[in-house]
C-alpha cells in the first residue's frame, strides 16, 4: 500500500510538470571547500539537489546541498571554471507550477500607473466574471533517477561486477492549504556477481540493497510554538542517523530551540547481529539566524540512548557547533560516551571521547584561503560489539591532523598545496601524506579548465605517488570531463613496486524540462585493475 501511495504521489507531479523555470538562490558565503546559499528546506530545498552556480548568465560550476535549515543550505563545491564566490546565484530548474508557487507575489496596485475611476460599462454590456482558479493540493518537488554501473575485470580473477539502482526524492508541503510536508527518500539497488571467489555467504551473486532513508509527516506551523515529524527519518538537527518514530521541537525564543525523540533503531544495512531496540534523546539549540555580529553561530548540545533489545547499547551526549564570519569559519562535532555497567571498563573511567572533529577556514581575501583540521576517532563498546573479547577490541585513539592552502584568481590560475598526517598509535605507524595541484578556470578563453594534482603517502605497510591530469568544459547544459591518472606504490614487507593507470571520460547532460543524464566511463590498467568500466543514470528533476 506505501509503495503504490508513493507512486501515485510521483506520478501525479510528473504528469503536472509541463514547462521549466528557474529558481535562483544568492551564495552568502564561501569557504575553501564549501558554499552557502540563501535558500533552505522552507524554499523547497533537500540535501543530496545540485545546483547550477552562475554570475548573471554565465555558468561558473555545480555545488551539491549536504546540510539544510530553514532557509540556508550548505552545498559542497563539485566543479567550477572560476572562483565560485559572494554575489553569484545557486540555480535549480522546477516545473513552471512550482515556480510560480514559490514566486514572490506583485501587487497589481503597488505597480500600476495611478487613474480615476474607470468608466461604468454601457448598461447593455454584460457581466464578465473571471473564472476561478482551482487552487492546488500542495507545493512540491523531487526527482527520480535509473542507472547501471558494470565493471569487466580482466585480471586473472576475472571479478566481473554489475549494478542496478534507482533514487527516489519527493517531498510536497503546504498540503491542503496546512503546515505540512510530506518526504520520501529512499534507493532500490541490486548487485550482480557472476562469481565470489569462495565468499557467497558475505558477497551472493545476487543481492538487493534497497533502503528506505526516509518516509514522514511533519507539521511546522510558520509563527507556531512546535515542530512535529513522525515516521522514519533522522532528526534534521542532528547526525545520529535514523529512527521510526516521533521528533518534537519546541520554539522557546527566536534564537532558541529544545527538541527530543523517541522511536526504533533503524539499521539501513541490515547487518548480522544488529537487534532492534528503542532510541530515545533530547536537545537544545542557540543560534543566532545568521546575524553578522559577531558572527553566524549555531551550537547543539544533545543526549542520545539506544537500546538492543531491552539492554542498553550506548549512551552519549555530544556537542555540535558552527562559527562564521565574513573571513573566519570554524566547526566542530563530539561525542562523548557514558560507560556504565557492563560497558564500564576495568580502568573504572566513567566516559570516553569517542569521536572528535574540528576545522578552521581562514579567507584572507576572495582568491586565499587557508584551512586546518583535526580528527579524533575511538571505537566505543555496544551491544552490537560486546561479543568481541576485550584482547581484540579496539581501544586505540585514531587521530590525525589536516593543512591547505588555496590561492587562484577569479577565471584564471590557481594553486593548491596540502599535508597531513596520522598518528601512531599501538595498531598502526604514523603515515603521512602531502601534495599539491594547480589549475586554470578558463583556459585559452574557451571555457576550459585544466588540472594537475599530485601527493605522496607513505605508512607503515607502503609508500608512494599518485597524480591525476584533467580537462573540462563547462556549458550552459553539458559538462564534460577527461581525466588522465596514475598511481605507484612499493610495499614495505618485501619491496615489491606495484602501478596503475586510468583513463576517465564523465558528462553531465541536461534536456530542459528537467531531464538529465549522467554518463561516466573509465579504463584501467596496471597490476591491481585491469579492464572497462561504465556507469549511465538517468533522471528527471522536478
Amino acid at each position: 500500500m506505501q509503495k503504490k501511495l508513493i507512486l501515485l504521489l510521483v506520478l501525479s507531479v510528473l504528469a503536472g510538470a509541463l514547462q521549466a523555470a528557474e529558481l535562483r538562490f544568492a551564495v552568502s558565503y564561501r569557504s575553501a571547500s564549501t558554499v552557502y546559499i540563501a535558500g533552505g528546506s522552507a524554499d523547497g530545498l533537500a540535501v543530496g539537489e545540485r545546483l547550477s552556480v552562475k554570475a548573471k548568465n554565465e555558468l561558473v560550476g555545480e555545488i551539491e546541498i549536504q546540510y539544510l535549515s530553514e532557509h540556508s543550505a550548505s552545498c559542497r563545491i563539485l566543479r567550477e571554471s572560476r572562483l565560485i564566490r559572494v554575489g553569484d546565484a545557486g540555480v535549480i530548474t522546477r516545473a513552471a507550477d512550482h515556480a510560480s508557487k514559490t514566486a514572490p507575489e506583485v501587487s497589481v496596485s503597488n505597480t500600476a500607473a495611478k487613474a480615476g475611476p474607470a468608466a461604468a460599462p454601457p448598461a447593455s454590456a454584460p457581466s464578465i466574471q473571471a473564472a476561478p482558479v482551482a487552487k492546488p493540493w500542495a507545493r512540491t518537488r523531487g526527482s527520480v533517477s535509473f542507472g547501471l554501473s558494470k565493471n569487466w575485470d580482466q585480471t586473472e580473477r576475472h571479478y566481473d561486477f554489475e549494478q542496478r539502482f534507482g533514487r527516489l526524492d519527493f517531498a510536497a508541503w503546504e498540503i491542503g492549504g496546512h503546515p505540512l510536508q510530506f518526504t520520501v527518500r529512499g534507493r532500490a539497488r541490486q548487485d550482480l556477481r557472476p562469481q565470489t571467489l569462495g565468499f557467497e555467504t558475505l558477497l551472493p551473486r545476487d543481492e538487493r540493497r534497497d533502503r528506505l532513508y526516509e518516509v514522514g509527516l511533519r507539521y511546522e506551523p510558520r509563527k507556531g510554538r512546535a515542530v512535529i515529524e513522525a515516521g522514519r527519518l533522522g532528526v534534521p538537527t542532528l547526525s545520529i542517523g535514523y529512527l521510526d518514530g516521533v521528533s518534537v521541537e519546541l520554539r522557546a525564543m527566536k534564537s532558541l530551540r529544545f527538541g527530543g525523540f523517541f522511536g526504533k533503531r533503524v539499521e539501513l544495512d541490515h547487518l548480522a547481529g544488529f537487534t532492534p531496540g528503542n532510541k530515545y534523546g533530547a536537545f537544545a539549540r542557540l543560534f543566532n539566524g545568521g546575524s553578522s555580529w559577531p558572527g553566524a553561530f549555531d551550537a547543539t548540545l544533545f543526549g542520545v540512548r539506544e537500546f538492543a533489545g531491552t539492554t542498553i547499547s550506548r549512551e552519549y551526549i555530544g556537542l555540535q557547533s558552527r562559527l562564521a564570519s565574513k573571513s573566519f569559519l570554524f566547526a566542530e562535532w563530539a561525542e562523548v560516551d557514558l560507560l556504565r555497567d557492563w560497558r564500564k571498563p576495568a580502568d573504572g573511567s566513567g566516559a570516553q571521547l569517542s569521536n572528535l572533529s574540528a576545522s578552521a577556514t581562514y579567507r584572507a581575501s576572495p582568491s586565499s584561503s587557508l584551512a586546518l583540521s583535526y580528527d579524533q576517532r575511538r571505537n566505543y563498546r555496544s551491544a552490537d560489539t560486546r561479543s568481541v573479547p576485550q584482547v581484540l577490541f579496539d581501544t586505540y585513539a585514531h587521530q590525525g591532523f589536516r593543512g591547505s592552502l588555496d590561492l587562484s584568481r577569479p577565471n584564471g590560475p590557481g594553486v593548491s598545496l596540502f599535508g597531513g598526517v596520522r598518528m601512531r598509535d599501538q595498531q598502526s605507524d604514523t603515515a603521512y601524506s602531502g601534495g599539491g595541484g594547480l589549475r586554470h578556470a578558463s583556459f585559452t578563453g574557451a571555457h576550459l579548465n585544466v588540472s594537475l594534482d599530485g601527493y605522496y603517502f607513505t605508512n607503515g605497510v607502503n609508500s608512494g605517488l599518485q597524480g591525476s591530469a584533467r580537462l573540462g568544459r563547462i556549458r550552459p547544459s553539458v559538462m564534460t570531463d577527461l581525466t588522465f591518472g596514475i598511481a605507484s606504490y612499493t610495499l614495505k614487507a618485501g619491496g615489491t613496486r606495484r602501478q596503475n593507470e586510468w583513463f576517465r571520460l564523465s558528462a553531465y547532460k541536461t534536456f530542459g524540462r528537467g531531464l538529465w543524464f549522467r554518463g561516466e566511463g573509465q579504463y584501467d590498467r596496471g597490476d591491481d585493475v585491469k579492464g572497462p568500466r561504465a556507469t549511465f543514470e538517468f533522471g528527471y528533476r522536478f
